[in-house]
């Protein structure tokens, strides 16, 4: 209805404007903590700014990247120039106050999936990023499972392969471990999860 009266009055190039720009809304990622209070959406960016801004040639290889993560968040140009800032003049305790906001599993998971997005444009820095990636891994006690899971299901949505995604992710709750839909979603845009039951198949 409010997309009929937007219409209604256009002319055909008009209207092709109006849809482009519709489409390009739809085709905006967004954060699955978009929506999250200022302070929390700076801890987490700080923390993900550890290995962005960590190496100089990090700095260089991320910085496109890092920035698709802060715009897909939401996040203000105020707290985005702060986390430089911070890092160089209050690193030890804004780190501690990262560690206490990410405290759930899908917090970590998401935070580590934006982890895996940096370390993968990382060529000349990768050992740096890895390294970070590794060491919050390990203050997160990530089981095996957890880590490979988080890391080839970022591999298959690079490559779009959704048939394997969809595998790591049964596999992954077959073991015990939930995900919600909405962060498999942002990891990886075009999958869909289809259930079948008898001769019904649920999406």
């Amino acid at each position: 209805m409010i997309l009929h009266s937007e219409l209604r009055g256009m002319n055909e190039m008009d209207m092709l404007s109006f849809l482009k720009e519709k489409k390009n809304e739809l085709d905006t990622v967004i954060h699955p903590f978009a929506y999250k209070d200022s302070s929390f959406k700076y801890l987490y960016c700080f923390g993900l700014g550890v290995l962005a801004f960590g190496h100089m040639k990090a700095i260089t290889e991320t910085k496109n990247c890092f920035e698709e993560i802060l715009d897909a968040i939401n996040l203000h140009q105020t707290y985005r120039d702060r986390i430089i800032i911070d890092i160089n003049n209050n690193f030890d305790s804004k780190i501690n106050e990262v560690l206490e906001v990410i405290d759930t599993k899908e917090k970590q998971y998401t935070f580590c999936a934006d982890l895996f997005k940096l370390c993968a444009v990382s060529l000349w820095s990768q050992s740096f990023t890895d390294g970070v990636l590794k060491i919050y891994m390990k203050i997160f006690k990530f089981s095996k499972e957890e880590r490979e899971f988080i890391e080839n299901f970022t591999k298959a949505s690079k490559k779009k392969n959704i048939i394997v995604a969809r595998s790591l992710y049964n596999d992954f709750i077959d073991n015990g471990y939930v995900i919600s839909y909405k962060l498999l979603k942002y990891m990886c845009p075009s999958f869909q999860l289809e259930e079948e039951y008898d001769s019904i198949i649920l999406n």
